[in-house]
């Protein structure tokens, strides 16, 4: 007798460490964590913020004020689309109560690593 098992096993670093639940970030449209809020969960790239996923087709360039990392998530947003102009990164358990340029975040990466390294 024999048992097959269907065990999916994570490709790499960044797999693993999403499949554990730590690689998400929440983004929060006004200061302070208030109003509304989206969570994306990684590794990710969105070159452009019109279309993320559980977005219900909201577009949400330039609406970011405030942002909280999960465990083991580390987030670089761009002030323009397509990973243009000033970029900040932020790493594992980041509370940013007002991104240094409010509204101003048009394009993100999310990595389950440091990216600075």
């Amino acid at each position: 007798m024999s048992i097959k098992l269907n065990i999916k096993f994570p490709k790499d670093r960044d797999e693993a460490l999403a499949v554990s639940g730590g690689c998400w970030v929440t983004f929060y449209e006004s200061q302070d964590y208030k109003d509304q809020q989206i969570t994306l969960n990684g590794p990710c790239e969105y070159s452009k913020l019109n279309n993320l996923p559980n977005s219900n087709n909201e577009d949400w360039g330039d609406q970011f004020d405030s942002l909280r990392t999960g465990p083991s998530a580390w987030v670089r947003i761009y002030n323009d689309e397509n990973y243009k102009d000033d970029s900040y990164t932020f790493g594992p358990g980041s509370n940013i109560r007002q991104l240094p340029k409010g509204d101003d975040v048009d394009s993100l990466k999310i990595f389950g690593y440091n990216p600075e390294r």
